[in-house]
């Protein structure tokens, strides 16, 4: 998907910012209803989910953990039009890796795929 759920410019005018990046989803309008979706498919996909959204920088390959426990994924903020140096992402899935079951290289070498995101607020 194109949108970032998970940017923290989203989160509706007046409210806090909330630190847990599924808390963050749902306290923005516009992307509330697929944050829930998604969660509610997570919970009922039995192997690793990995979510690829654009382009909020930088890049970066984070797990997410949902709140009732026990069941996570993946997100994947994919390298976007402003990412420098501009980058592809190649993804590699090991079902059986539990734990890190998605590995992300780019096609510019050298460059590491970070496990947070960071973001600049506006």
């Amino acid at each position: 998907m194109q949108a970032d759920p998970f940017d923290p410019n989203a989160v509706m005018r007046g409210n806090p910012v909330p630190d847990g990046l599924l808390e963050r989803c749902l306290a923005s309008a516009a992307m509330a209803p697929t944050c829930k979706a998604l969660m509610a498919e997570v919970q009922g996909f039995p192997g690793p989910v990995l979510l690829v959204h654009g382009d909020t920088n930088p890049a970066c390959l984070e797990r997410i953990d949902l709140p009732e426990g026990g069941r996570v994924f993946w997100r994947l903020n994919a390298w976007g039009d402003g990412s420098k140096p501009a980058n592809i992402g190649i993804i590699d899935a090991d079902i059986a890796a539990a734990d890190a079951p998605f590995r992300v290289s780019g096609i510019v070498e050298g460059h590491q795929m970070p496990t947070r995101c960071q973001y600049q607020r506006r």
